[in-house]
């Protein structure tokens, strides 16, 4: 006798909470496609907190009839007409132009409706010719947690109270002044994470951080006194905050700073502004530097140093990306390990034009440099376009 197969539905049987979880955990586009196995699914993607709306992976543009965008943004506000409860986390990732006054219609609908409840909200429109100015609504999600923009243009009116639940706030080559911008700041009393990234094209050609006023560095840091992760460019710091003058002294203000990244550092000109800021961090734990290529430059760091009390006795991860094996470079990564006792991982991400040979030279000279930790390990990485493989160094003194 054949044993009999029984069909059991155990996910249906799930709790309805636990089954939120599980559709927040798949691609927004997947949660939807749920909808088709049964009645009891159809709308099941309708009530989860979680909504990541990416145009670029939810939508074959090439397969749309001719007016793709208006076929695109009918889809996404049936999916937000058709949502039931709560919405807490919204991430709306565009690649289309011309869209602003249905974007806006889908930011003030969110704030009529999930003002109390929506936590974190993303809006990322890198692919846009133009910046799109931010509507005075999504100010009045007063319960956000995280902020992230990319590609906006920010202004609040005079009724703005603040976010005074925001932990962390991301804003990437977005138009404000340095007057706002130091508003929202100080108006984020929670404020634990702060991203602050503008390219150099933006900062010369588009003026996208404003500073009539000319706030200094030391405004700036004063509305930083409780972070911890400070990601910023080094051409807002130089340009914008030092008006390209290095300051002689300034107060550790970033206390409690774990976590640097410096983005866009040009060698060996931002070297002071740099070290700047690291002596400002006196309980810094990781540090990260995003470089930028300035060829036929090999000026020594060390001969130039501005600041010699570096605090960097809680430094325990360095990372260096784009590293083009230059002598400021290296001097620099030497001078890392010079000052960092509790130091253990120090991970190098080489330029793509860095051969072979000159990664040994420079391993060469690294391992036989002085380190104040004895067991820092070096892992040096090639671009993955061209490059696959990973190579460890471990040489305790």
């Amino acid at each position: 006798m054949e044993p009999q197969l029984l069909s059991l539905d155990r996910i249906s049987t799930l709790p309805q909470p636990l089954i939120d979880t599980i559709l927040c955990l798949v691609p927004f586009g997947d949660a939807v496609s749920t909808s088709i196995l049964s009645k009891k699914w159809r709308y099941n993607w309708a009530k989860i907190p979680k909504l990541v709306l990416d145009t670029v992976y939810m939508f074959d543009v090439g397969s749309m009839p001719g007016d793709f965008k208006r076929t695109i943004y009918d889809a996404i506000k049936k999916v937000l007409f058709l949502h039931e409860g709560p919405i807490h986390e919204f991430t709306f990732i565009l690649n289309i132009n011309n869209i602003s006054v249905e974007i806006d219609q889908m930011i003030t609908h969110l704030s009529r409706n999930n003002n109390t409840t929506l936590k974190k909200f993303k809006l990322d429109l890198g692919d846009h010719d133009h910046l799109y100015r931010l509507p005075l609504s999504i100010f009045s999600l007063h319960q956000l947690t995280d902020l992230y923009l990319h590609v906006c243009d920010l202004d609040f009116g005079p009724t703005f109270s603040g976010f005074h639940c925001l932990k962390s706030l991301h804003l990437e080559d977005v138009r404000v002044t340095t007057k706002t911008l130091l508003h929202l700041l100080s108006k984020s009393p929670l404020l634990k994470s702060f991203t602050l990234i503008i390219t150099e094209f933006h900062i010369y050609e588009n003026r996208y951080l404003f500073n009539w006023d000319k706030y200094t560095l030391t405004d700036l840091f004063e509305c930083l006194h409780m972070i911890e992760h400070f990601c910023v460019s080094m051409l807002v710091i130089e340009v914008v905050f030092c008006l390209g003058v290095v300051p002689r002294e300034l107060p550790p203000s970033l206390a409690h700073v774990k976590q640097l990244t410096l983005d866009e550092v040009f060698f060996p000109q931002n070297i002071p502004f740099a070290l700047l800021i690291i002596r400002s961090s006196p309980n810094l734990e990781k540090l990260k530097l995003q470089m930028c290529e300035e060829p036929n430059t090999q000026q020594s760091l060390i001969d130039n140093v501005t600041y010699s009390a570096i605090p960097l006795e809680h430094l325990r991860e360095f990372e260096i990306e784009d590293f083009a094996n230059m002598k400021s470079e290296l001097d620099f990564v030497k001078f890392i390990l010079t000052k960092a006792p509790v130091l253990e991982k120090v991970s190098i991400f080489l330029h793509h034009e860095v051969d072979m040979h000159e990664e040994v030279m420079m391993l060469r000279k690294l391992l036989r440099s002085p380190r104040a930790s004895p067991n820092v390990e070096i892992i040096v990485e090639r671009p993955p376009r061209k490059y696959k493989g990973r190579i460890h160094y471990l040489d305790p003194l």
